[in-house]
């Protein structure tokens, strides 16, 4: 059986000085990283859609099935991306961190470019190019993602202080969404209606602010844990794929994140032909998105004490509805 060594070590600075003890500072940097990354995906799930379709009057059933493709070549992009960041060594700041300001630069660049219409162009040029640019941007935001990601497990080896973590992402990505659902209904539409150059500003605007979140998560978190590999276990990349077909829970999980997203996205896109189109005004989607990421953001800070109280398994159980249906998930996953 193969077998992998983690261990802590003392990461230095380019002064030389110690990094020092998992702290607010890595928690405030590893939340710019999704806060940075949400920009883009949050104004791209609940306002690119309407831009095709009325900007570039691209037809809702060809937009979908552009959706759908890059869906899938997203599955193939994210296996082979996660296997070439896998195969890194880490350097003098880091594994992953590297990579989120490397690539963050380009992301940002393919974003503000889904939003420029070049006037005068036949039908068929714009659905060339939103394909195209939609799928450069997203094989682009797997490079940031997936290294930011992975890189909780490189900052601290504690369980409970990786939870922090995670709420801190959740909390970035809120704060984003608070951004975008709040700011972008009253600076995207004109007179209840689309406008091209506001939408290309306002990509630009919240790429600048992704560029910023990026760099604040680049400086502010430390990579502290490494791992070392036998040659064994870094061979061992199609024994792992097939395992992943036998493990219930995982392939579970999967598909329930899997159908997240889609509702995700579906319902961020759907609000806004709901507001703009039957209720006849796009703007006041702006009080809707506030209430609702208020929500959530006061709820947040409540995750940390209950997991180091209860632990996962049981606070997520408390949380159970009893359904039957909620019961036999609960069982089958083994939670």
């Amino acid at each position: 059986m193969s077998q992998t060594t983690i261990q802590e070590t003392v990461v230095t600075g380019r002064e030389g000085r110690a990094a020092g003890a998992f702290g607010l500072r890595d928690k405030l940097g590893y939340l710019f990283g999704d806060f940075g990354n949400d920009f883009f995906f949050i104004l791209v799930s609940a306002f690119l859609m309407v831009y095709y379709t009325d900007i570039f009057h691209i037809s809702a059933a060809v937009v979908g099935l552009m959706f759908l493709i890059a869906r899938l070549w997203d599955a193939v992009a994210d296996v082979l991306w996660g296997r070439f960041i896998d195969t890194r060594k880490p350097g003098k700041h880091g594994k992953f961190k590297p990579w989120i300001l490397r690539m963050s630069f380009p992301l940002v660049i393919s974003g503000v470019l889904m939003f420029v219409k070049i006037p005068g162009m036949p039908d068929g040029f714009y659905v060339a190019y939103a394909f195209i640019t939609y799928l450069i941007w997203g094989t682009l935001y797997s490079t940031v993602n997936i290294p930011y990601g992975s890189m909780a497990s490189v900052i601290t080896s504690d369980p409970v202080e990786r939870t922090t973590l995670s709420t801190y992402r959740t909390m970035g990505g809120m704060l984003a969404g608070l951004i975008i659902n709040v700011i972008a209904p009253l600076l995207l539409f004109v007179n209840n209606k689309a406008d091209a150059g506001r939408f290309f500003w306002g990509a630009v605007l919240f790429g600048v602010l992704a560029i910023s979140c990026y760099i604040a998560c680049y400086k502010l978190s430390t990579e502290r844990v490494t791992a070392t590999e036998s040659n064994e276990n870094q061979a061992a990349f199609g024994r792992t794929m097939k395992g992943l077909a036998s493990n219930r829970p995982l392939v579970w999980l999967l598909v329930v994140s899997l159908a997240f997203m889609i509702c995700f996205m579906l319902v961020g896109a759907v609000n806004v032909y709901l507001f703009k189109d039957y209720f006849g005004n796009a703007k006041a989607l702006s009080v809707a998105a506030l209430v609702q990421s208020l929500t959530v953001l006061i709820a947040m800070p409540m995750v940390k004490p209950l997991v180091a109280r209860f632990g996962k398994k049981k606070w997520w159980r408390q949380d159970c509805c009893s359904h039957p249906l909620c019961m036999r998930c609960c069982t089958f996953c083994r939670i």
